[in-house]
């Protein structure tokens, strides 16, 4: 199971406002190749990182993938100065990922790891294993 880490709300909606370089879910049942931005975590391994309700936020391209990198590392710099972050809210261990994502919203990393979005668990759309 993928469990995204805490976010402050300020940060959820620009995540969400990022989805300008985001893929839309497959048509067919074909996946496509994109890139989603991960990060080790202790207990569960590489994780992606930005979820919302339509499922993980994949990027077309290498370059999109670092643009969301550097656009999320500018807005926590900026709600640091402003107060609403903490000094260590500002540290980000993230990098891009290949991933292929599947109409279902389920992704496949370059390890052959397979991750299911927290929101369609939530939903019921798939079960645990």
């Amino acid at each position: 199971m993928v469990v995204i880490g805490p976010q402050p709300k300020a940060l959820q909606k620009f995540h969400h406002a990022m989805n300008i370089d985001r893929l839309p879910l497959p048509t067919t049942k074909e996946p496509v190749k994109g890139w989603c931005l991960y990060q080790d975590d202790r207990w569960e391994g590489s994780c992606p990182q930005q979820e919302d309700e339509d499922g993980f936020i994949v990027y077309a391209s290498e370059a999109a993938a670092y643009a969301a990198l550097a656009r999320e590392m500018r807005t926590r710099c900026d709600y640091f100065e402003q107060g609403k972050l903490g000094g260590g809210e500002l540290r980000c261990l993230w990098y891009p990922m290949p991933v292929s994502l599947f109409s279902d919203g389920r992704l496949f990393d370059e390890t052959n790891s397979e991750q299911y979005p927290q929101t369609f668990l939530d939903a019921g759309k798939f079960s645990e294993r």
